[in-house]
């Protein structure tokens, strides 16, 4: 596992205003146009866009696994369609009790995405923080999670997002047994390793020069980026998650 080496770019909705569809986000919403250059970014750069299964088989010369938190239904009236023009694949963390309610992907949708090759995975039950539930509640998260997205995909999940990036340290010793192989975080850099899986957050301001940055792990911008989390994970500690909320729009931007 050590010579196997990818980048994950972690997205979330895909929205050029809040009149788009799905649920707009002032940070986390990448606009359609960035989207879209974005993806011809890796494409002219020669970067493999793969399920996170198919880059830990060490057998691609510059995997990319773009992944999309939450399943914002314009996941799928947007990004797939993106996506399959330019033949390439990705990795979908579902929030399974947002399936099928307004501004999300339904179940048929997501089928749809897993048919066309698309990894649908897990993301939590409702979105809470890991980090803030007793080991029950936990355990229910990850299970009905894995248990519902199963059912519509009928194949295995193997691999759990955390919301907000928050809880590591709590299922780390919970995931195998409830039969996850993988955990996504939001820790930024470059996977060099098994676990956890590291991805970069992609923002409404990440231009094509933050993003080449990124995927070469040099440059001010990327230190910068690294600089802002260690801040942001202070602050997580410090604050608590509900003031930390409060003012992560104004911090999370690279």
């Amino acid at each position: 596992m050590s010579k196997i080496s990818f980048t994950s770019l972690m997205y979330h909705g895909i929205h050029s205003s809040p009149a788009c569809d799905g649920c707009f986000d002032a940070v986390y919403s990448v606009t359609r146009e960035s989207f879209v250059e974005q993806l011809d970014y890796l494409m002219a750069n020669h970067y493999q866009a793969v399920t996170l299964e198919q880059a830990l088989t060490g057998k691609y010369k510059k995997p990319v696994v773009i992944t999309f938190d939450d399943g914002d239904v314009s996941n799928y009236s947007f990004a797939f369609v993106e996506l399959k023009k330019r033949n390439m694949l990705a990795e979908f963390y579902i929030t399974s009790d947002w399936i099928d309610t307004r501004g999300y992907m339904s179940a048929d949708q997501l089928l749809e995405m897993h048919r066309a090759g698309m990894s649908i995975q897990a993301h939590g039950q409702t979105h809470a923080y890991m980090s803030d539930l007793p080991t029950a509640e936990l355990e229910q998260e990850l299970k009905v999670s894995k248990a519902r997205l199963e059912e519509i995909t009928q194949s295995q999940v193997h691999t759990v997002a955390l919301p907000g990036g928050r809880g590591l340290k709590q299922v780390l010793p919970l995931y195998r047994k409830l039969g996850y192989s993988y955990i996504a975080t939001s820790i930024l850099g470059h996977n060099k390793r098994q676990q956890p899986i590291c991805r970069i957050t992609m923002t409404s301001n990440t231009s094509i020069k933050v993003l080449a940055n990124m995927l070469s792990g040099t440059g001010f911008m990327y230190w910068k980026a690294i600089g802002i989390q260690q801040g942001l994970t202070l602050a997580k500690r410090l604050l608590g998650n509900k003031n930390y909320e409060k003012i992560r729009s104004k911090l999370i931007r690279v």
